[in-house]
């Protein structure tokens, strides 16, 4: 797992039609520009990943890369 900032276009390439976890998230009114890419998971066990996280005391971003634009508002809720 690459841990260093990239933008979006190369987390989907990597990361195709995944949920990823994202830290030190760069912004532009929603949109996800950069970020760290902290895990990956799919469908099945994006819920148990994320809750993972959350008893860690680590609440992580998190978008789904199929989404060309990685809208998300800071709980990582998807929005159209």
């Amino acid at each position: 797992m690459t841990r260093t900032k990239q933008n979006w276009d190369s987390i989907v390439n990597e990361y195709p039609d995944r949920w990823v976890i994202l830290d030190d998230v760069s912004w532009d009114h929603g949109l996800v520009l950069n970020a760290i890419v902290i895990d990956s998971c799919d469908d099945d066990s994006m819920e148990e990943t994320l809750l993972d996280y959350l008893r860690q005391g680590k609440d992580y971003a998190h978008v789904r890369t199929c989404e060309k634009d990685s809208y998300v508002n800071t709980l990582g809720f998807f929005h159209e």
